[in-house]
């Protein structure tokens, strides 16, 4: 289940080889993003991991760097924005 999105969030999809590999590229990931935010004068951007790894394009086969989903929308293994189904 996808979290609620909003434009002051931004959502990063991690792949690592093992839990503490991911919980380090995760903090020092985390630090670099906002670093970077800041110097936009993007302070109020909250960052958050998301549960799900990274998807390739279905058409290309390459990872796309950024994604934007909708309120209403979930993204499919795929990597295919859909309407979320209503539980």
């Amino acid at each position: 289940m996808n979290e609620p999105s909003a434009p002051d969030q931004l959502k990063v999809r991690l792949e690592t080889k093992s839990a503490a590999d991911r919980e380090a590229a995760w903090a020092a990931l985390q630090q670099q993003i906002h670093t970077y935010l800041s110097r936009q004068g993007l302070n109020n951007v909250q960052l958050a991991l998301a549960p799900e790894p990274p998807v390739r394009d279905p058409r290309s086969g390459k990872f796309r760097h950024v994604w934007m989903e909708q309120p209403g929308q979930t993204m499919t293994a795929h990597g295919l924005l859909t309407p979320s189904s209503s539980d």
